[in-house]
């Protein structure tokens, strides 16, 4: 028997693209995040792609180090999955 004081709330579900990295303890993790520390979901898979290629690129510039230059150098973890994004900002990626 359900309950006369139960209250359906629906709310629209967004989809867009977050950038990821994969954590050794805690899997796939959003690498990008606003300033409320939720992750950044971008409209398409090429503004999330420039995202990565420019803060590659900036990372680059800034190395002090021929270390720093050898490391920001090499292919970025990072990478792009489609998302649904729920209530509170929390995402879910989208395996098609």
């Amino acid at each position: 028997m359900i309950s006369e004081n139960v209250i359906i709330t629906r709310y629209e579900v967004k989809e867009g693209y977050c950038i990821f990295i994969e954590s050794l303890c805690e899997g796939l993790v959003p690498s990008v995040f606003d300033g409320d520390n939720k992750p950044v979901v971008f409209d398409s898979l090429v503004e999330a792609e420039s995202e990565i290629e420019d803060y590659s690129t900036t990372r680059l510039e800034e190395a002090t180090t021929e270390e720093e230059i050898a490391i920001y150098s090499e292919d970025t973890d990072e990478f792009v999955l489609s998302v649904k994004v729920l209530e509170g900002g929390r995402v879910i990626p989208i395996y098609d």
